[in-house]
């Protein structure tokens, strides 16, 4: 089995810390990935963060193929969910997604 997560994302492009502009240190903007079996929620995990201050758009693509890859790969189960959630955490951090995706090959 593999997952393939695409986002194309960027956050707020300003911060007050200087020091870590175009970094990933301290950016208080990211994704997780939630895992759903019907209603209930099995669990969640931090897939990637934008830069910090940066406001041009980037692509990044995450593959995960083997339980060794990510623990989300552990858990999947045939019938189940994988959900994205952008995230921010302060005010004033903002997340915007131009774009995201969830692929789940399977073979037979």
């Amino acid at each position: 089995m593999r997952v393939v997560i695409t986002i194309e994302s960027h956050d707020q492009g300003w911060s007050s810390f200087p020091e870590h502009w175009g970094s990933y240190e301290n950016s208080w903007t990211w994704f997780r990935a939630v895992l759903r079996r019907g209603e209930e929620c099995v669990g969640s995990w931090d897939i990637c963060r934008n830069r910090h201050a940066d406001e041009h758009w980037r692509k990044r693509t995450v593959v995960w193929e083997k339980p060794e890859d990510h623990p989300l790969m552990k858990e999947l189960r045939a019938g189940d969910r994988i959900e994205i959630w952008p995230e921010a955490r302060y005010p004033g951090w903002m997340n915007f997604v131009r774009y995201a995706s969830v692929e789940v090959l399977c073979w037979i």
